[in-house]
């Protein structure tokens, strides 16, 4: 799961590879990649990997591992995604479109909001026909919408059809054997997947994998249990201060540090899962010099805290210690 813009198996939702054939004339446009969402996508291009489709196949197998254990997963999908998986390719729109390619789902808009058959309507859908543009490891080819795609002009009669089907190609039909692949891996991690899941909406799904997307605050505060420490200990309000001026980003970073899991459980804090069962955050006494860094154990859900000076020395310690551990490096 890497940017897009190299030969990868998922890259971030932005761009797409080419906007829908015009008989080589002009086309509606497709933005560039941006690394600026951290929503993934799979990427059509993956064909030029040779063993690409089994990377697909084990992310079924593990989708299907997370949900058979009840294991929060950080697999951040975009909402096409979910859908595919969650059986309701039916259900994709133009806000699915756009949530991958904005300025290719604005130019759809455009199309289903203009008169065809004006005089301006015509000369801009002029060239425009049912098929779109698809880079394979053989070079750019032409792939129909329909048969016969590549002859068929799209007019004020067909268009809310042409952009129904394009929405399914770029979302789904272009990528139909990667998705297979991850469907295989599910269905051998839960043979009565379409049955468990036949009631699950996209955002449910979502859900379930990968936990809560956004952390209340208030639930974590009111599920820790301080050791060595009190609620009103200066250290204790310094890290909650921290945790209150952090960013989203930031908030995570810390959670996943502490416990492994960058979202809290469905059920929220009280359901924090631990080495033996449920497991309540922790933040411990350190016996150790303020010279060093946090430690966290993530079995026990618990993070050891010296007795820093300053509560920027706290800030200070405890991003340096997660941007370690980030790198695979272990500190004290």
């Amino acid at each position: 799961m890497t940017k897009s813009g190299s030969t990868t198996v998922v890259s971030r939702a932005s761009g797409s590879p080419r906007s829908p054939r015009r008989s080589s004339r002009r086309t509606p446009a497709s933005s560039p990649p941006t690394t600026e969402t951290t929503s993934l996508v799979i990427d059509p291009a993956s064909a030029h990997v040779k063993s690409h489709l089994d990377h697909f196949l084990f992310t079924g197998i593990f989708i299907g591992l997370a949900l058979r254990t009840g294991t929060q997963v950080d697999l951040p999908f975009a909402r096409p995604v979910w859908t595919v998986l969650a059986g309701g390719v039916c259900d994709l729109s133009l806000a699915d479109l756009a949530a991958t390619d904005a300025a290719l789902a604005a130019s759809l808009q455009w199309l289903l909001d203009t008169d065809l058959s004006s005089p301006d309507g015509r000369a801009a859908a002029d060239g425009l026909v049912f098929a779109v543009d698809v880079e394979t490891p053989a070079g750019l080819v032409s792939a129909p919408l329909v048969k016969g795609g590549e002859t068929r002009p799209v007019t004020e009669a067909n268009k809310a059809k042409y952009v129904a089907m394009l929405i399914r190609f770029k979302l789904v039909d272009g990528r139909r054997e990667q998705f297979a692949a991850i469907i295989r891996g599910l269905d051998r991690m839960m043979p009565r997947r379409r049955l468990l899941l036949q009631s699950f909406s996209p955002e449910d799904l979502s859900l379930v994998v990968c936990g809560q997307p956004d952390i209340d605050l208030a639930d974590w505060r009111a599920n820790t249990i301080y050791v060595n420490f009190s609620v009103d200990s200066p250290q204790v309000q310094n890290f909650w201060s921290i945790v209150e001026e952090a960013t989203s980003a930031e908030r995570r970073a810390i959670l996943r540090f502490v416990t492994g899991l960058a979202r809290p459980p469905l059920t929220g804090f009280a359901s924090l899962p631990g080495a033996s069962g449920v497991q309540r955050f922790q933040i411990r006494r350190a016996w150790t010099s303020e010279s060093h860094h946090p430690v966290a154990h993530t079995c026990l859900n618990a993070l050891d805290v010296p007795m820093y000076a300053s509560r920027e020395q706290f800030k200070q310690k405890l991003f340096g210690a997660i941007g370690y551990a980030s790198s695979g490096f272990h500190i004290s």
